[in-house]
């Protein structure tokens, strides 16, 4: 291909730290892999690693580094990075062994619930999404990069709380949580200068601007360790701030790193001029915002395209005018229904998906609902299956144990507690202290419960016999070893769970084990359901790192953007910039005068009925148009 100025001098970067600052769709990631191979030549193998912030992102420069065909290059997310290096060295980790993290069912579901209930003891009403914030706080080791006041700053007592259950809690279930893999690999390399690095010399970090104060420690921490650090990332699609990142993040970089290179990249290849240009006026008016930042500019060979900004009388007519949009280019235009998405601000409930895809289907449109990718994993009888896989590979697997009691009716949630508390305080695991239920009298479980959950134990404990007796599959079989598991459990597999796991099973590779493939089996549901040919439907901060020909962003309205319960206003904004940026031809943003559904209960959680247009595209002088006779003039 031919490189810019601008790719050249990235590309040629030999030596030290560097910032490369990359507008939407400026070749970011085929630059970045160019510059890998450049400083593989004459090294080792392991002496130049990509990680990034998303598995997406982590995806896509894995594909390219592939097609590439230079020196292969490792690519992982920042956290996984984080964890081999404690697998690496792992004579100094203080995580439970084996390793065990917990998937999204197991931490919202058990994990989160349980902490919740025990901590509204003291703090009544207390919500599972503000454990979920304690989490990532405490997973940020309690720091924020901007002045975002932490729920630990405003309640030290609560934070202290969290603390103490969550530790008793993880002693007694034996997990890791991914997100404090950062925080232990900093450990190990300060307390351990002799820590084994893969014989990395350069470090490339992509999506800089996402990392948060932990995460960004530890890459200075291998900096202080001896590796040349390449940031990579755009202040302004900074848009994490709930788990504590800021554009602060990458903005400081050249402090924390002293003598490090600038390089923009600010051409864009991928949007149109006049989505570029939209999106353009709504960022640069931002307050405080960077002025120093590249400036990105369409390529020569871009498209004039298309932005518009479209107002319905309805919710409804909102969801027919998007119906309409998507048929109109795929009918005159002939784009793919796999080239086109659907993005919404959040959807809490699937309030926005849910309706979309019964409008979709009633045009005959296909889709592909990646926020709902997960439901065939989330069902009990799926449930139930995972788990009983998983103690087929670690019998003392307590997490796996705890779900087998949850999703049988029969085995209370405090007494649950009950048989984890009395473990705690016996110094033993969960799943240990199961073997010993007809032995011990535990306070606070009833005899019911006891003898129901004594006789469910015994039941898995003598179908794992059975089970385990049989050889595991190789990689290509495990999809008939589940089915051999549901027939043992007499569990009937869902038609979407059985077309699910086909689908994962296509895109495993042949080195993954039976575990490592049930430990990714969410993650990978979620990838699957990006390639399926149909228009995409998703969260506008799932879609960052994705393009479409064309992107349709609903409810763009003054009571989602900003959401009334944001800590960070601006921020949406930032989402804002991301949402129109994803579209190569055309990108479209909806708002309703109306709404008397679930989305009118979206934003601060009241309902609100007569909705008005989105400030931030007032602010930049973007009027909204008749939704109706915009399509009425595209015939």
């Amino acid at each position: 291909m031919e490189w810019t100025d601008e790719q050249l001098r990235i590309i040629g970067h030999s030596h030290g730290h560097g910032r490369i600052q990359a507008g939407p769709g400026t070749g970011k990631s085929t630059t970045v892999i160019a510059l890998a191979n450049s400083l593989s030549q004459d090294r080792p193998a392991s002496a130049v690693r990509l990680a990034t912030f998303t598995r997406a992102a982590t995806a896509e420069l894995a594909a390219k580094a592939l097609l590439d065909g230079g020196t292969p290059i490792q690519v992982t997310t920042v956290h996984s990075l984080a964890l081999q290096l404690i697998v690496r060295n792992s004579q100094w980790s203080r995580l439970p062994l084996p390793i065990r993290i917990p998937d999204a069912w197991e931490t919202d579901e058990l994990l989160h619930d349980d902490l919740r209930t025990r901590l509204a003891s003291r703090w009544h009403g207390l919500r599972k999404t503000t454990v979920g914030r304690l989490e990532r706080e405490m997973a940020a080791q309690w720091e924020s990069l901007d002045d975002s006041r932490l729920v630990a700053d405003i309640d030290p007592q609560l934070r202290d709380a969290y603390v103490a259950a969550w530790q008793q809690q993880r002693a007694v279930f034996g997990y890791s949580l991914f997100a404090e893999m950062p925080w232990y690999a900093l450990e190990l390399i300060d307390d351990h200068p002799d820590a084994d690095l893969f014989g990395c010399e350069f470090l490339i970090v992509d999506e800089y601007q996402d990392l948060n104060r932990c995460e960004i420690r530890l890459v200075e921490a291998l900096a202080g360790a001896g590796l040349s650090i390449v940031s990579v990332g755009d202040e302004d699609q900074s848009i994490y701030s709930w788990r504590m990142a800021a554009p602060e993040g990458i903005r400081q970089f050249p402090d924390s790193f002293p003598g490090s290179q600038d390089y923009p990249l600010s051409i864009s290849q991928r949007c149109a001029r006049r989505i570029l240009e939209a999106a353009q006026r709504v960022i640069n008016v931002a307050p405080g915002r960077n002025p120093n930042l590249p400036r990105p500019t369409p390529a020569d060979h871009n498209p004039e395209g298309e932005f518009a900004y479209l107002r319905f009388r309805s919710g409804h007519a909102e969801r027919e005018g998007v119906a309409k949009l998507l048929q109109h280019h795929h009918d005159v235009d002939g784009v793919p229904w796999g080239e086109m998405a659907i993005l919404v601000r959040s959807d809490y409930q699937a309030r926005w998906s849910k309706p979309i895809r019964e409008k979709l289907a009633s045009h005959d449109i296909p889709f592909a609902d990646v926020e709902a990718a997960l439901a065939p994993l989330h069902t009990n009888a799926a449930r139930e299956l995972l788990a009983v896989a998983r103690l087929v590979l670690q019998e003392t697997d307590d997490l796996a144990w705890w779900t087998i009691l949850h999703v049988r009716r029969g085995v209370s949630a405090a007494s649950i507690r009950a048989v984890a508390d009395f473990a705690a305080l016996h110094g033993r695991r969960f799943a240990a202290q199961l073997m010993r239920l007809e032995q011990d009298t535990i306070p606070g479980m009833p005899a019911q419960s006891r003898t129901r959950a004594t006789a469910r134990v015994n039941e898995v404990l003598s179908l794992l016999v059975e089970l385990q007796s049989q050889s595991l599959p190789e990689t290509g079989d495990w999809v008939d070893w589940l089915r051999d598991i549901a027939r043992s459990l007499e569990i009937t597999i869902a038609d979407d769970l059985d077309q699910l796991l086909n689908r994962v099973a296509a895109v495993a590779t042949v080195d993954q084990g039976v575990r490592e493939i049930l430990a990714q089996l969410e993650p990978v549901a979620r990838d699957v359901a990006l390639e399926q040919p149909g228009v995409s439907i998703m969260t506008v901060a799932r879609s960052k790192g994705l393009t479409f020909s064309i992107a349709i962003t609903m409810g763009v309205e003054g009571e989602l953007f900003p959401s009334p319960l944001s800590d960070v206003p601006e921020e949406d904004r930032r989402l804002l910039y991301v949402a129109i940026t994803r579209a190569r031809r055309a990108s479209y943003l909806t708002m309703a005068r109306f709404r008397t559904d679930g989305t009118a209960y979206t934003g601060s959680g009241d309902s609100v009925n007569s909705r008005s247009r989105c400030n931030f595209l007032s602010q930049a002088s973007i009027e909204p148009r008749d939704g109706h006779d915009y399509l009425d003039a595209l015939g």
